[in-house]
């Protein structure tokens, strides 16, 4: 059964689902829009950027530029389509992996909802949590031909071009946050941030029922194969599903042919 827990003890609404059911009953009760965002995570982890934990805070503005130079020229062999402003060059890099000062969401509940569900939970307290963010017009990246992800005036949400398949089917969005050099991080967990906390929810679900949830996004095709449409899934998959094939005999080679 769909509860609230509380309002205010966070500074934001928690909720409690048991099910997927649960789960949708809190999605179709609230009025959405195009830039309503979503984040699934399997704990309770701060919403930061990850480059904030593996460099020291007053390295971050000289590193993560680095580390975005390099990329554009390491990556450009292969990249079909290039990204047309560093928006989206860094939502490219952020989207395979590399460290930065962007947090990643989807406009997709149930994406969201799979990235909580999709490992089973190490133990009881790794508990499930999909977070939704209704960021203010104002906090919007509307153009992004002109300024820099790297000094924005404060945390800003937006939404990449439609440059990768996973971008695409992910239906990805991103959070880029504000270089706060006097703060312990470097910066501002994101709900807590002040002016951006009344704009989120979080609904939380039980770990036993992770395993339950996420039977049922496959049964509805949300799986990684079609989250993550590149040839090291597919292959990946292959290989998986290669063990569930009866075994049959490899013939060798005999008369100069070889059988399969």
């Amino acid at each position: 059964m769909l509860k609230l827990i509380t309002t205010m003890l966070f500074g934001h609404p928690d909720w409690h689902a048991d099910n997927l059911q649960d789960f949708e009953e809190f999605i179709n009760k609230r009025a959405r829009s195009s830039y309503t965002l979503f984040r699934g995570q399997d704990s309770d982890w701060p919403l930061l950027p990850y480059i904030s934990r593996v460099i020291r805070k007053d390295k971050i503005p000289t590193k993560e530029r680095e580390l975005q130079q390099a990329f554009r020229q390491e990556s450009r062999p292969y990249v079909g389509i290039r990204p047309r402003n560093k928006w989206d060059w860094l939502a490219l890099a952020q989207h395979h992996g590399l460290s930065t000062r962007m947090l990643d969401w989807t406009r997709d509940p149930y994406v969201a909802l799979w990235f909580a569900v999709k490992c089973p939970p190490r133990n009881a307290e790794f508990q499930p949590e999909v977070w939704v963010f209704e960021p203010k017009q104002d906090n919007i990246v509307r153009t992004k031909a002109h300024g820099s992800p790297f000094n924005v005036d404060r945390t800003k949400t937006f939404i990449p071009e439609l440059f990768h398949p996973r971008v695409k089917i992910q239906q990805a969005a991103f959070v880029v946050f504000k270089y706060l050099p006097k703060n312990p991080r470097g910066f501002c967990v994101l709900n807590k941030n002040p002016l951006l906390r009344r704009q989120f929810e979080r609904i939380r679900i039980p770990h036993y029922r992770a395993r339950e949830i996420r039977d049922e996004l496959k049964r509805r095709g949300y799986t990684r194969s079609n989250l993550f449409p590149d040839l090291e899934t597919i292959c990946k998959k292959l290989v998986k599903d290669l063990k569930k094939w009866p075994n049959k005999p490899i013939q060798r080679e005999k008369r100069g042919q070889i059988y399969f």
